[in-house]
């Protein structure tokens, strides 16, 4: 079972300079190393099918709802403003019924902030 990471507003701060209004910054890492980052986007019924991670994988649920299974191939849903890291060689795929847009980041070391 993976834990489930939230990036919702409630995980940020509010941005108070710039003459900022009703804004909110979640920091998702700082890293040192070379990061990669895409976007998937998955139509209603797609999938990215098992595979083990070759870096380190974070997955952000930036619009819609779907399924991710790791190794122990249990179902989780996971909707918009949820995330999970996958470590380097951990077996995962993931899904949706309705389609989703999702952020990876992909590197040899991943420092995400901690958060439930």
């Amino acid at each position: 079972m993976k834990k489930i990471m939230s990036f919702n507003k409630l995980t940020g701060k509010e941005i108070g300079n710039y003459q900022s209004m009703s804004a909110y910054y979640t920091k998702i890492m700082r890293t040192d190393e070379p990061v990669n980052i895409g976007i998937i986007h998955m139509e209603p019924g797609g999938m990215v099918g098992y595979h083990e991670a070759p870096v380190a994988q974070a997955f952000i649920v930036m619009e819609g709802k779907g399924w991710i299974k790791g190794a122990d191939k249990l179902e989780q849903v996971i909707q918009a403003g949820e995330g999970v890291l996958w470590e380097k060689g951990e077996g995962h795929e993931s899904g949706s019924e309705e389609g989703m847009t999702v952020l990876v980041l992909q590197g040899e070391s991943l420092p995400l902030e901690e958060r439930e």
